[in-house]
């Protein structure tokens, strides 16, 4: 993408730093709560028009790295949206939009060649198997933002300090249930992508099981995340719990950088 490509989604990141900054002023103040809202609210439009303005240029929704960076961030802003919707978790949004930024800045930085490399790449089968992909990223982003306020709001009950910054924080209970349930719906959407994945791969490439870095890796997280609803069945709840759930998406962060840039031989992103 040239440099005049890169403009809309640089507007996109700084309509999401004045979200994010109002949404710091929030935790303060809840008369800026209805601001923030409106703010990510407009940033989330502004993102939607670039992400669909670069989609038209280029053709496909999914060409390169960069591009599905720009899908997954959409992604997690959509899910907040609409988990503070049913569930009133702006808190989270402090934490959320950062990130948010951060990964549309790492996009600057990644490789933005065409996948063309890659057989078959163009079927629709294979855009499916992308998307259902990254919505289950986007589900467990949330999941380990959940998390990490719950291990913040627990910290502070532990040691009796109640901070302003804080007590605007969901219940401990509240935010253990909502990362459980994140979980629970992304953890079907991997074992789908996954599934979709070697259904594409072998089609594509008229070979069996490929012991690729970014399969395996894919399956080390996909235990990680059953691992944790199994013991989840059986009452597990609170710190441990919650600190699983980050463990769990650094996996995802590795896997989707690290891994697709520098390891995986079958895969451009």
């Amino acid at each position: 993408m040239s440099a005049t490509g890169t403009i809309p989604f640089a507007l996109v990141a700084l309509a999401y730093l004045l979200a994010g900054l109002t949404y710091a002023a929030a935790v303060y103040d809840r008369a800026w709560k209805g601001t923030a809202a409106w703010l990510v609210r407009l940033a989330l439009l502004i993102h939607t028009l670039a992400l669909a303005a670069q989609a038209w240029q280029a053709g496909t929704l999914f060409a390169t790295l960069f591009d599905t960076i720009l899908f997954l961030t959409w992604v997690i802003m959509v899910l907040y949206v609409l988990a503070d919707q049913f569930w009133q978790v702006d808190s989270v949004g402090v934490f959320l939009v950062p990130l948010v930024i951060l990964l549309l800045l790492s996009a600057l930085a990644v490789p933005r060649g065409p996948s063309s490399e890659i057989p078959g790449f163009s079927a629709a089968r294979a855009m499916w198997h992308v998307f259902v992909a990254v919505l289950s990223y986007g589900l467990f982003t949330l999941a380990c933002m959940s998390s990490i306020l719950y291990l913040i709001q627990e910290k502070q009950l532990r040691r009796k300090e109640f901070r302003l910054a804080f007590q605007r924080l969901p219940s401990l209970e509240s935010l253990d249930l909502l990362g459980f349930r994140l979980v629970l719906a992304a953890f079907p959407l991997l074992t789908l992508a996954m599934i979709t994945g070697y259904i594409w791969a072998r089609e594509a490439w008229r070979q069996g099981y490929q012991w690729d870095v970014k399969l395996i890796w894919t399956e080390v997280t996909w235990l990680i995340y059953g691992g944790y609803l199994v013991a989840r069945a059986f009452g597990w709840r609170g710190r441990r719990a919650a600190q699983w759930l980050i463990a769990g998406f650094f996996l995802v962060l590795v896997n989707y950088f690290a891994i697709n840039i520098f390891f995986t031989r079958w895969h451009g992103f």
